[in-house]
């Protein structure tokens, strides 16, 4: 969601739009071992709701989730990325 840091933020609801894509697109996780996605899950959902004012502005928030994001896709595709030597 690199386009979130544009000199022209691309306003609420293209945002919320990512955002509500990608709550659907993340696997929903059925045990307490998966606490960061269900973290993220969460913050994608508070960004859509609309976030706490005192958290900062709503561009803050959108690119501090959009980063946690970022990351666990990351994470993601290295876990299920086979090393074959």
């Amino acid at each position: 969601m690199a386009w979130l840091t544009q000199s022209r933020f691309p306003g609420r609801k293209p945002v919320v739009s990512a955002f509500r894509t990608a709550i659907e697109l993340l696997p929903a996780p059925a045990s307490t071992e998966h606490f960061a996605l269900r973290q993220l899950r969460h913050d994608l959902q508070d960004i859509v709701d609309g976030p706490d004012p005192r958290g900062g502005t709503f561009k803050a928030q959108a690119i501090h989730v959009a980063g946690k994001l970022h990351d666990q896709a990351i994470r993601s595709m290295l876990q299920d990325h086979t090393r074959v030597d």
